[in-house]
């Protein structure tokens, strides 16, 4: 079953939230406590990402820009976000799921916003790629996570993920060089089963 909309609300902390993962609900609870309020901040969403870019420009009273797209006959992309200067706060929502497609783009784009004049640019991810490669098992290998995460983190102020995989990386923060922020979908989840589906073996 899929957790209706009112099902969790919880109180979000700078330091530590519960939230539900549930792709087509984890930025409804999106942590405001990591903005100042007085701070003006747009929303920006790719095409496929619409659905939950436009649930958290509603939750935080924001406005929601479209990201527009062009694939080249060579396979190169163009991502921009119109002819326009922003002074805001720019929340970049992007699923890395399937990443390899999504990763030059979602780069492309944390460029195009500092260049038009974003006051910080927030990286808002249900799922963190790579972070299980984070050991060299054989040799001739590459620390994937290391790479990926100094991509991510020299392209973006901020990054929020959902459960990342924290094994042998300790924090966050010590994978993705910028401020960071993890939510846990557990603790919701699992009342929401207690409550709704209580012979429910997990």
């Amino acid at each position: 079953a899929r957790l209706p909309l009112d099902a969790i609300a919880v109180p979000l902390r700078p330091s530590f939230c519960d939230a539900p993962d549930d792709l087509r609900l984890g930025f409804n609870y999106f942590p405001d406590c990591m903005l100042k309020r007085s701070d003006p901040r747009e929303v920006f969403s790719f095409p496929d990402d619409l659905s939950y870019a436009r649930q958290l420009a509603r939750l935080i009273r924001a406005p929601l820009r479209r990201i527009s797209t062009h694939q080249f006959p060579d396979g190169e992309t163009l991502a921009g976000i119109g002819q326009r200067r922003t002074r805001a706060h720019a929340i970049l929502v992007r699923r890395l799921d399937h990443p390899n497609p999504k990763i030059a783009d979602t780069l492309f784009v944390a460029d195009a916003l500092r260049r038009a004049g974003a006051l910080e640019i927030t990286l808002g991810v249900p799922y963190f790629p790579y972070l299980r490669q984070d050991k060299v098992f054989h040799d001739g290998q590459p620390l994937s996570a290391k790479v990926f995460g100094d991509l991510i983190g020299h392209s973006f102020d901020r990054v929020i993920t959902f459960d990342p995989h924290l094994h042998r990386i300790h924090s966050l923060s010590d994978a993705i060089p910028c401020r960071t922020l993890h939510l846990s979908a557990a603790a919701p989840i699992a009342r929401w089963v207690r409550a709704n589906c209580p012979d429910a073996v997990v």
